[in-house]
């Protein structure tokens, strides 16, 4: 006897799996924005050490790597851009989807200003770099807990449950 009840049970939005893997996405990207970072620290000490040596190859390589990595970086989050609003018409009709979206602005938002200052800056003191660094890893950290929370709603779905709404 095979089951009938399989086609009446809470199915999951699908657009929340699309969600799970962008958000996975932004976790990669913010990654190497950590490295990018870490890199252009690098060339300030490089920098540094060249007012006594010679050391123009080695800050030439290093600036070509920043400046091939910053356009890596930004056409993938232009695409990723675009996916959000792939995912907005796909989550219409899910209003777990809508609410995660939201919550994905605002970091979008936060990451979109930390980016630009990121491939605008050219030279400057190393604190920005610090500051920078910083809040990287703090966005990273919320895409990380937001992919955790639409994992969760997903699994909630699967299980045939609402996600606790009393808890906010």
């Amino acid at each position: 006897m095979t089951p009938t009840t399989s086609t009446t049970a809470v199915k999951p939005c699908q657009a929340l799996e699309d969600v799970a893997i962008f958000l996975e996405t932004l976790v990669e990207i913010l990654g190497e924005m950590q490295e990018l970072v870490i890199l252009q620290q690098d060339l300030k000490k490089l920098e540094e050490r060249a007012r006594y040596e010679n050391l123009t190859e080695e800050i030439s390589i290093l600036e070509e790597r920043i400046a091939a990595d910053k356009k890596n970086v930004s056409s993938r989050y232009s695409a990723l851009e675009q996916e959000k609003e792939t995912l907005k018409s796909d989550c219409k009709d899910c209003e777990e989807g809508q609410d995660l979206l939201e919550e994905i602005d605002i970091l979008l938002q936060k990451m979109r200003e930390a980016v630009d200052i990121l491939t605008e800056q050219k030279r400057g003191g190393g604190q920005y770099l610090d500051e920078l660094l910083k809040e990287f890893a703090r966005l990273r950290k919320e895409c990380i807990d937001l992919k955790q929370k639409t994992e969760d709603i997903i699994k909630n779905l699967n299980a045939g449950s609402h996600p606790p709404n009393d808890n906010t």
